[in-house]
């Protein structure tokens, strides 16, 4: 389109078949025309691969590369390589979205200055009604977006996000993160970032799709999130001591959710449970300011919405962990 940039879209693909033709169709039919629709199918066992090349043929800008068993952050990183637009969005390929949401993101974005803008999300809760969100843009300098980041206002999805291809160029995806690559790189993109847009607006339609890395129930995946949370508590050591209790309490959390999928999994390892059953401690020790207790009513609290089975989990915890820390009874 005359006059408008080159937004590139990034879509990884790994046997979403049932999904993605509804992905591929929002896509392509967005109110934004100027797009560079890049596919990158992972050795997918459906027919993602077929549906992919189905429409690179139909549609001139949509080109569908293979990145064979790589993990879903080298998958990340190989389309960005790939991007040539100004502005730069991924679409996981389970999921849709609205037809206005890159041209309405683009025009914020250009008119406000903004090195990325963030939109909502729009999810169903357990009595499958939509849940509904105001529409307000706000405009955050970096230090306000580090403090929405840990109060947790700030989306870590990066498939909503509109980014500058300028910002994207100086961050790269960590190839040893599995899980919460988006969590990790959001944390980058802010870091890099002095002028960031949200908007209340839901855009994007996130479909819960059991088969998804969310789902996963690979230990060696889930403990990846580990790294990314080690990356940003060294980052805050840095630059940001006054959040460094916030990253450690996220790292802390993460550890303890460890425990409990090892336990949900029976993949008990023991040295690894003490070890992450540690983390929490230390994290205890050095801020002696929230009890165990706290951490499991959260858990619990996750738990009973996703409808788990914690009896195990308390089992673990009480012999393992309050033993570790003196003065503490189970």
């Amino acid at each position: 389109m005359l006059g408008k940039p080159l937004i590139s879209v990034l879509i990884p693909v790994q046997n979403t078949s049932k999904y993605l033709r509804k992905c591929l169709d929002s896509i392509v039919s967005q109110t934004y025309r100027n797009l560079q629709i890049t596919i990158a199918e992972n050795d997918s066992n459906d027919t993602s691969e077929a549906i992919c090349r189905e429409y690179s043929k139909r549609f001139s800008n949509i080109e569908c590369i293979a990145v064979p068993r790589k993990g879903i952050s080298e998958v990340r990183q190989a389309l960005l390589n790939q991007a040539k637009g100004e502005y730069i969005i991924f679409i996981d390929s389970d999921d849709w979205i609205d037809p206005q949401m890159i041209e309405d993101l683009y025009k914020l974005a250009f008119e406000n200055n903004l090195d990325f803008i963030s939109s909502q999300i729009t999810t169903k809760n357990i009595y499958n009604k939509e849940l509904t969100r105001n529409k307000e843009l706000r405009i955050l300098n970096r230090t306000q977006a580090v403090d929405e980041f840990f109060s947790k206002k700030f989306i870590p999805s990066l498939c909503v996000k509109l980014v500058s291809s300028k910002i994207y160029r100086k961050v790269s995806f960590n190839p040893d993160i599995y899980m919460a690559e988006d969590y990790y790189m959001t944390w980058k993109l802010i870091n890099q970032s002095n002028r960031i847009g949200y908007i209340q607006a839901s855009y994007y339609h996130y479909v819960d799709n059991p088969s998804s890395v969310t789902h996963l129930n690979n230990l060696h995946t889930l403990q990846t999130s580990l790294i990314a949370c080690d990356e940003i508590v060294k980052d805050c050591k840095i630059y940001w001591p006054k959040y460094l209790k916030n990253a450690q309490h996220v790292k802390a959390i993460s550890a303890l959710k460890l425990v409990y999928y090892a336990i949900r999994n029976k993949q008990e390892d023991k040295e690894k449970i003490h070890i992450w059953l540690l983390i929490l401690k230390n994290y205890i020790d050095q801020y002696k300011s929230l009890h165990p207790a706290t951490f499991s009513l959260r858990l619990f609290s996750y738990m009973i919405r996703k409808h788990y089975d914690f009896s195990r989990f308390i089992i673990v915890v009480c012999r393992h962990f309050f033993r570790l820390i003196p003065g503490y009874r189970c």
